[in-house]
Formats: C-alpha cells, sequence, structure tokens
C-alpha cells in the first residue's frame, strides 16, 4: 500500500498493498548531509559508495544449519580462493526393497555390489577425479531426528576406497539399458555376503531389523578439500537411488552371468540421510564480505543513522524502498572463478531479533516478484523490496539490530557470495 509519512508515523491512504523496495544508489554530488538526492523528484537514492555513515557491513560466521532429510545430498571438497577448504559428506540409510521371509537360496555368493547415486547437479571442477570412501556407518540414525551441518558419524567397515570420474551431464550406458546420470561405485563384495546374502533372515524380516543390523553408510572425499575437485548433488529419493546386489545360489550357477538374480536395497522417503560439512572456521571476516552456503558465512547489514532516514522521508507517501547488494569483482583472489564458483542464485534478508534470532520480513511474504532477492547477472547485484520492514522498523515497532544477508537452500547448495562495500538503497515517494 502507498503509506504517508508525517514526523514518525505513517498513514495508510488506501486498501491497495502497494510496496517499497529499499536502498540504491547515490548521485555524484552529495548534499551538505554527506548523500547525494536528487531535489524536486519522487526518488531519494543514496549508497555506501559515497557515505558509508547510514550503513555498516560485516561478515559472521553462521551456526550449524539443519541438513537431515534435504532434497538433495552432497559430496565432495574443493579449495575457495577466499572460503578456503570445503568439504561435504553423506550419512545414508538403506531399506529392503522387499521383506524377506526365507533365505537367499543355498550356497548364496555376491558377483556383484553396485551403489548408484544419481545426480542433479555440482558446484566447482568436475574435470578432476574425486577420492572416495565408502564405510558402513557405526551408529544408528534416524529419520525423525534433527542433525545439523557440523555433524560427526562413527564409521565402522570399510566398503570401498578410491578414485571416480564425475560426470553429472552425461547418461550412462549399459549393454541392457541407457540411464539418467549417476555416479556407481562397486562396493566390498564379502561384506554384503556376510550382513545381507547369508545374514540370519530375523534381519530381514522387517526393515526395523534390517536397519539395526545394517545402520547404513557413510560417503565421504578423502583428499584434503584443496586438492581443488567439486561437489555434487544427487537426488536419494529417486527410484535409481540404490544398492544393486548381484548373487548367485546353488540354482543358477550353470546360468550365463548376465543372468545372476538381483536384490535392491533403497534410499526413500523413510530412509534417514544427512549432510554434514567441514568448513574454515577461523577467517580474517575483515578482509571480505560473503555469504557462504553449507553453514558458512552471512553478510550482516546494520543500520547507523535512522534519524537521518526519518527525516528525509518527511511529509512523503513511500511507493517502495529496494535495497541493492553487489557483487565484488575486485578481489585478486576472485581470479575469474566465476564459471567454477558461481555465485548464489539467490539470498535472503532476515532481520535480527534480540537474541540474534532470525525472523523473516513481511514483505518476504507477498512473494519473491515483490520481495526480490534473486541474482542480477547482467548488473551482477542482489536487490531487496523492504518497503514494510524498514517502515515498521522506523515506527518503532522492531529493534534496530538490523539485517542478515543469507544464502537460500544453504544446506543444498555449496555456494558463496563476494560483496563490494557499496550498499545502495533507493526510495520512490510521491510528494504530499
Amino acid at each position: 500500500m502507498t503509506r504517508f509519512w508525517g514526523s514518525n508515523n505513517f498513514i495508510v491512504k488506501n486498501c491497495l498493498f502497494y510496496f517499497i523496495v529499499l536502498l540504491f544508489l547515490c548521485c555524484d554530488k552529495a548534499d551538505d548531509i554527506g548523500f547525494g538526492i536528487q531535489p524536486n523528484s519522487d526518488k531519494i537514492i543514496i549508497s555506501s559508495y559515497n557515505d558509508s555513515s547510514l550503513f555498516k557491513l560485516i561478515c559472521v560466521k553462521e551456526d550449524s544449519i539443519k541438513t537431515d532429510e534435504v532434497s538433495a545430498n552432497m559430496l565432495g571438497s574443493y579449495k575457495d580462493p577466499v572460503f578456503g577448504n570445503v568439504s561435504s559428506g553423506i550419512a545414508l540409510q538403506y531399506r529392503l526393497s522387499s521383506i524377506l521371509n526365507s533365505s537367499f537360496g543355498n550356497n548364496v555368493t555376491a558377483d556383484s555390489i553396485i551403489l548408484i547415486l544419481p545426480y542433479i547437479g555440482h558446484y566447482g571442477d568436475t574435470s578432476q577425479d574425486m577420492y572416495i570412501n565408502v564405510s558402513s556407518l557405526g551408529e544408528d540414525i534416524f529419520p525423525d531426528s534433527s542433525y545439523y551441518s557440523n555433524q560427526n558419524f562413527i564409521s565402522s567397515i570399510s566398503l570401498y576406497s578410491g578414485s571416480k570420474k564425475i560426470r553429472p551431464n552425461t547418461n550412462v550406458y549399459l549393454p541392457e539399458d541407457t540411464l539418467s546420470p549417476h555416479l556407481r561405485i562397486n562396493l566390498d563384495i564379502n561384506f554384503f555376503e556376510q550382513n545381507l546374502l547369508n545374514t540370519d533372515i530375523s534381519n530381514l524380516s522387517s526393515n526395523e531389523n534390517f536397519i539395526s543390523h545394517f545402520k547404513g553408510i557413510l560417503i565421504e572425499p578423502t583428499l584434503p578439500a584443496d586438492i581443488n575437485t567439486s561437489i555434487v548433488y544427487f537426488n536419494l529419493l529417486s527410484s535409481l537411488s540404490k544398492i544393486e546386489v548381484y548373487y548367485k545360489n546353488d540354482s543358477i550357477y550353470n546360468i550365463d552371468p548376465s543372468q545372476n538374480l538381483k536384490y535392491e536395497l533403497l534410499s526413500d522417503i523413510y530412509s534417514a540421510r544427512v549432510n554434514y560439512f567441514d568448513l574454515e572456521s577461523n577467517l580474517d571476516t575483515s578482509v571480505f564480505l560473503g555469504a557462504q552456503s553449507m553453514g558458512g558465512y552471512k553478510l550482516k547489514l546494520e543500520f547507523l543513522n535512522l534519524n537521518l532516514l526519518d527525516s528525509l522521508l518527511d511529509g512523503k507517501a513511500i511507493n517502495y524502498i529496494n535495497l541493492t547488494f553487489y557483487q565484488d569483482q575486485s578481489l585478486s583472489a576472485f581470479n575469474n572463478s566465476n564459471d567454477l564458483y558461481p555465485p548464489h542464485t539467490q539470498l535472503s534478508a532476515v532481520r535480527i531479533g534480540d537474541d540474534d534470532n532470525i525472523f523473516f520480513l513481511d514483505d518476504y511474504f507477498l512473494g519473491t516478484s515483490h520481495f526480490g532477492g534473486i541474482y542480477n547477472d547482467d548488473e551482477k547485484k542482489y536487490s531487496f523490496n523492504i518497503s514494510l520492514y524498514l517502515q515498521d522498523l522506523l515506527s518503532g515497532d522492531y529493534a534496530n539490530n538490523g539485517l542478515y544477508i543469507i544464502p537460500v537452500g544453504s544446506a543444498v547448495n555449496a555456494n558463496r557470495t563476494l560483496f563490494s562495500p557499496r550498499v545502495d538503497i533507493e526510495i520512490v515517494y510521491t510528494k504530499i
């Protein structure tokens, strides 16, 4: 809605929601209060590019984030030129594809055990092989429990260790089929002979019994993150996400190997699946401004002179207020790395409560087309409509604790964004 500004109060003019956007550019000439203000127009533009007395930007370490039962699971490592070593592992539970009331047969032996992880994306350099360790999980995990990005899990028996080529955009061609892009890892035959094919039938009589017996697997990058590879994203809810167990028994030893029996272990919506991350935690945040997914870092904006803003808006009906942040293009450490390590496609602005807890802005609930936060690749910037928030802030409805600029989907992407010190606020108004 259009609102009128009189001293410190807003008066509603009509019932149409016609909102504000916040912070844009400064003019070339600064007036006697230090800001470039365009007189006799319907717009005020203020920028920290010319005067930083209204804004303060700092980079803050994020707390751990919730990473269980997410829409994408991440595996791999890389060395960011600013944020340092980054790595991600997966703890994953498997369930029986069918309950078994009888054994797999007499003299059962495994022919091959294949772990299949369907790709849905990547971040970093996939031309480099990824070094991976797969081990059995040494502790129980539960789909109805909460797990966080700094979680540590206990591993047990190694099921695979080696390097794999990463091909997230290449179909997999098998003799009998063509499948969508996925990673295939051959797991230890002896382990599955003992713990699946020849285990006591009671362990296969229910999923509860099986999960108690075989707790799951850990999938981790094994080389330091400074071996610059990538982080790949998997859809572990896909029907292609499984462990395929090919085996023989007395009844088929004389059959062609292509006719081996097959049993599948599945990851599905009932399976616990957790991302866990290892990031640099002691970076010198005085030398950069940024936001990093995976529970890394976030940008904090503080408003230093609300009285000035309030006085500038006196006698004006506010149409919208736009707040804009710019990607840093100047850091030598950046090294044109946007192709390998692109910025976030979307960020969010949240207000900070008294105990450093965070809250969505009222503007957020009006939808992305109103609120913004989408990366503008042409102008290398993110803009937010914070009309309702700023008006409520100046009215005293919220404490002036500032805003955090945080990644959207922090638990399911590896992106990071570096910011310029420039912040702009654009206020569009109608004179009254």
